[in-house]
């Protein structure tokens, strides 16, 4: 039971101890996308607003890939958790 338990702690100091240093970092790609993804509305569609109608699409897949990748690192955390869990 206590090695049970040190697993189950171990794992959550793991995660605490990244969970500010990922945070941070999606923080700081994601705040780097918005002036690239305007730099390009004004290229393509002559306007800086980031809701060019013409380019809904391609805001739509930005926001599907950061979703994604959003969902790949809770599910490599989940699968992380699994291993401790059946060790």
């Amino acid at each position: 039971m206590i090695k049970i338990h040190y697993i189950w702690q171990e794992f959550f100091e793991h995660i605490e101890s990244r969970r500010g240093y990922t945070t941070q970092k999606l923080v700081t790609m994601y705040r780097a996308m918005s002036p690239m993804l305007t730099k390009i509305e004004g290229l393509v569609v002559n306007t800086n607003t980031g809701k060019a109608v013409k380019l809904a699409p391609y805001y739509q897949y930005w926001e599907s890939i950061i979703y994604d990748g959003i969902k790949q690192v809770i599910h490599i955390n989940f699968l992380y958790f699994e291993s401790l869990h059946n060790y």
